[in-house]
């Protein structure tokens, strides 16, 4: 006699068929009916599309920025000039974050080789951040006159001294954070010619300029 075996049956709780009991999937609508399998399954996919966005992110970022015109404004404006020293604030007006690649002064002037222009400056600056919307970086230089008696001395009209002058360069050299670019730029300041002895000698004898700003 052939043996009986009782086949229990349930119905799946989404297409409402009848499927064996205990089954973890079921044959009719493909669901899963093993609910930590279909958890399990369900954080698998969450992270492999959160990676993918986070990926896509960093990869689209150039783009987006390019997209939204985040570019950087900057500005410069001369605080202090004197024979040992210049400072300068540098502001950046515009919508991107840059990080400072290097900072240097081009000397223009004509009698200068070409070999001796060129001077880094405030490299302790170099790699430092200004964020966008006004925010501002103050680069300080003290002359060292034993090597950079080339280095121009910036015309500051509280001098108040007949001495003629011609234009030196400020380069900013940066890496724009939102588009993943590198840029740069120039900005023209007045210097006084002739050498830094002769400067010194009339910023000396001018009695409308505080003698105290400079030290021998």
């Amino acid at each position: 006699m052939p043996k009986i075996y009782e086949v229990l049956l349930m119905k799946c709780r989404l297409c409402k068929q009848s499927i064996s009991d205990g089954a973890k999937k079921c044959h009719h609508c493909q669901s899963w009916l093993d609910w930590k399998r279909f958890f399990s399954n369900f954080a698998l996919i969450f992270s492999a599309v959160t990676l993918l966005l986070s990926a896509s992110g960093v990869l689209l970022a150039p783009t987006i920025g390019l997209l939204l015109g985040k570019k950087p404004k900057l500005e410069a404006i001369l605080l202090k000039s004197t024979i040992n020293e210049f400072k300068f604030m540098i502001t950046n007006a515009g919508n991107a974050v840059i990080g400072i690649k290097e900072i240097c002064i081009i000397n223009n002037l004509n009698d200068i080789d070409d070999n001796k222009r060129i001077f880094s400056i405030a490299e302790d600056q170099w790699g430092k951040t200004i964020s966008c919307n006004k925010s501002f970086l103050l680069i300080q230089h003290k002359r060292n006159i034993k090597t950079e008696w080339n280095l121009p001395v910036f015309y500051d009209k509280r001098h108040n001294i007949n001495m003629s002058t011609s234009p030196c360069t400020l380069r900013i050299e940066y890496f724009n954070l939102s588009t993943s670019e590198s840029d740069s730029k120039n900005f023209d300041f007045k210097c006084y010619k002739g050498s830094i002895y002769n400067i010194e000698d009339m910023l000396y004898n001018n009695r409308a300029f505080n003698k105290n700003t400079f030290t021998r």
